[in-house]
Order: structure tokens, then C-alpha cells, then sequence
């Protein structure tokens, strides 16, 4: 064996019986969240909350919660005030709707609502009135059968009855019905029972009735 052979044989023995150390890696330091960004996902939840008509139930789960939140970091945080501001606005649509179709004590209740996220909301009063005056301007009401109406076999006695409570520029007629043909076949049926032109407005409901009021 020559010199050099010896020399790379010794090498190699030196080297095979040494052990490479890594190092161990450093982990990424953990980000900690800023206030800015505990605010955005509070409204953020507070979205999804709203979406998903969670406004003021579970309380600690609704987006009136979250929006109380972020309030209590930012008393005058934009976002947070509009969002309790559209809570009531969407009580108030869902209240008129409630009245639309008659049943006025769930209308009542959405207005409470309201009133209890934000008493000072400048729509509250006026919904309300709105509503009570509806409710005390309605005579009659006269549920129809769905399938009745769907099939035109509504009973000619009742819309005769119908028929003879209506007065000439005294008695408003509110039909409702699932679709346009149906409202308008139900008031030509009024129409050629009296011997005036009945004044009338449609709704679109799956609960067909028809309501009297002065």
C-alpha cells in the first residue's frame, strides 16, 4: 500500500466514526394577537352570527353580543354601531312583515325586540304605530283552504259572504295569495259578486286570506 493509499485508508477510517450533530431547528416565535385583530374577528362572528339570524339569541353566541364586545375596546368603533343599528332595522322588516299578513302579536314581539337592542332608534316608534293602526283597521279576516284555492273550488257561499261585507269607498280588500294568478282570479270572484268596482291590493303569501278593512 503506498503512502497516499495509507493516508485515505486512515481518513476514511477518522471520518466513518465521527457523527454529524444537527442542530435542532428554533421554532417560528407564536404570533399573539393585537387588539386590531381580536376586534376583526369579533366582528367578523358577529356576521356569521347575523347571517345565520342569530341577533340577539343564544346571548352569548348572537351578534348583538359581539358587537358589545368589540364596544367595550371601541365605544365609537363604526362597524359595531352599524351592525346593532341594522339588528333593529332587520327586527322591524320582519315586524311589518309579521303585520302584512296579519298576525300582529308576532309583530309586537319584533318590535320589543328592537326596542330592547336600541330604544332610541328613530324607526321604532313610528313601525309601531304603523302597526297598531293596521291592526285596528282590519274588519274581517277569512282564511282560505290552499288546496281550495289552488283547484278555483273556494266556496261561492263564502264569497258571497265576502262579498256583501264590502262597501264602496268605505272597505279596502287585501288579498292573499302564493302567486299573481291566483290574487287576481280571487278578486274577479269578489269583482263580479258586487255591482262596483272593488278597490283591492295583492300580497304574496303561502296562507291565502282575504282582509276587510275600513
Amino acid at each position: 500500500m503506498t503512502r497516499f493509499s495509507l493516508f485515505s485508508f486512515v481518513l476514511l477510517v477518522i471520518l466513518s466514526g465521527c457523527t454529524v450533530t444537527q442542530p435542532t431547528p428554533t421554532p417560528p416565535p407564536k404570533r399573539i394577537e393585537t387588539i386590531d385583530d381580536g376586534i376583526t374577528r369579533l366582528l367578523e362572528e358577529a356576521q356569521t352570527a347575523f347571517d345565520e339570524n342569530r341577533l340577539t339569541t343564544p346571548p352569548e353566541h348572537s351578534a348583538y353580543q359581539r358587537y358589545l364586545d368589540v364596544l367595550s375596546s371601541e365605544p365609537a368603533n363604526e362597524k359595531a354601531l352599524a351592525g346593532i343599528n341594522t339588528i333593529v332595522e332587520q327586527y322591524l322588516s320582519w315586524a311589518l312583515n309579521q303585520a302584512e299578513i296579519g298576525h300582529y302579536r308576532r309583530a309586537r314581539e319584533y318590535v320589543d325586540k328592537a326596542r330592547w337592542v336600541d330604544g332610541t332608534h328613530p324607526n321604532i316608534d313610528p313601525v309601531f304605530n304603523a302597526i297598531i293602526e293596521r291592526e285596528k283597521a282590519i274588519v274581517t279576516r277569512f282564511d282560505l283552504n290552499l288546496d281550495a284555492v289552488h283547484n278555483r273550488r273556494v266556496s261561492k257561499l263564502l264569497l258571497r259572504h265576502i262579498s256583501r261585507q264590502i262597501r264602496p269607498d268605505t272597505t279596502f280588500v287585501t288579498i292573499q295569495a302564493p302567486d299573481d294568478t291566483t290574487g287576481r282570479w280571487l278578486y274577479q270572484q269578489l269583482n263580479d259578486r258586487v255591482d262596483f268596482r272593488i278597490q283591492a291590493k295583492f300580497e304574496r303569501s303561502s296562507n291565502p286570506a282575504i282582509l276587510l278593512s275600513r
